[in-house]
């Protein structure tokens, strides 16, 4: 489990990697991205909204939060592989959990189950 220390890290590296994704702009549509960071909840998001005529598009393209001491990756809805960028910020592997994943399904991967 991480130390206060290095979830002040973690978080820190958190924002430095998904800030970027809120001025994603995209070919096709009008979505915007935007951050929502909530430091008191431990939540970490990256949501996407539109309007095209009368339908209403919304969606989140990053989920991460911080639970137990450990990175849950709830949601990567992108093409850079959070997880790895995450990992390449000094996160190890024993800290960042594939919540996207089943749980039977991320014993293989590198990362920690739980």
């Amino acid at each position: 489990m991480a130390t206060p220390d290095e979830l002040t890290r973690y978080r820190k590296s958190i924002k430095q990697i998904l800030s970027p994704f809120a001025n994603v702009r995209y070919a096709n549509g009008d979505f915007r991205n935007q951050a929502v960071f909530d430091a008191n909840a431990d939540r970490y998001l990256i949501v996407s909204t539109c309007f095209e005529g009368t339908k209403r598009y919304h969606g989140c393209v990053i989920d991460i939060a911080i639970r137990d001491g450990k990175v849950w990756l709830e949601a990567d809805n992108t093409d850079a592989v959070i997880a790895r960028e995450l990992v390449n910020a000094g996160i190890p592997k024993s800290e960042i959990v594939l919540g996207f994943r089943l749980p039977e399904l991320r014993s293989g991967t590198g990362y920690a189950i739980s």
